[in-house]
């Protein structure tokens, strides 16, 4: 575990890097949410939300290159077919997937996003997808459960509350892990 919790510490400046690239390369395409959203999507999150986040529909989901940054046990991830991804604030849709469900549950990880920073969230993603899975981690699984709430149209209770509380809880499990190895997050 010690090694993997190093070497995802130590991919995450290339991690930064490309993701300020994908979205200097995707400025032009990206909307911003607010100006795309249905009255349901807008019922759901707060109007802070969709205007602070940005949409591209495309016809190829982008995925860094994990290997090349030292993680090969994420190359499935490469290889699965998304309907959307996120990273930061710009979420990228598959165009056969650019459906309001997608949007719901890519919206979810903005704001887990939003609330722990793009270091923060590499690590505590990174760590929860090796630890459970991709459908399992903690923040797919969170995401996955709100979004079959909003295709069923029943309200989520403190939806943007919740999902900013357990981004925070799941942030100190993954800084405690860290600690039990004798490891800080950052590579100070």
């Amino acid at each position: 575990m010690r090694d993997l919790l190093l070497r995802i510490r130590a991919s995450v400046p290339q991690f930064l890097s490309w993701i300020a690239e994908l979205h200097i390369a995707n400025q032009g395409s990206a909307r911003q949410v607010s100006t795309i959203a249905s009255p349901k999507l807008s019922s759901y999150w707060p109007a802070e939300v969709l205007e602070c986040s940005r949409a591209v529909v495309a016809s190829v989901v982008p995925f860094p290159p994990v290997a090349e940054y030292g993680l090969p046990e994420f190359e499935s991830m490469a290889a699965m077919p998304m309907g959307g991804i996120t990273f930061g604030d710009m979420y990228f849709l598959h165009e056969e997937h650019a459906t309001e469900s997608v949007h719901f549950h890519e919206l979810v990880h903005v704001v887990q996003w939003r609330e722990l920073g793009l270091e923060g969230f590499l690590l505590t993603y990174a760590l929860g997808v090796a630890q459970n899975g991709y459908r399992q981690s903690p923040f797919e699984r969170v995401a996955y459960e709100a979004q079959r709430e909003f295709d069923a149209s029943r309200p989520v209770s403190s939806l943007l509350v919740s999902v900013q509380a357990h981004a925070r809880r799941q942030y100190q499990e993954t800084k405690d892990l860290f600690g039990q190895h004798g490891l800080r997050m950052d590579a100070r």
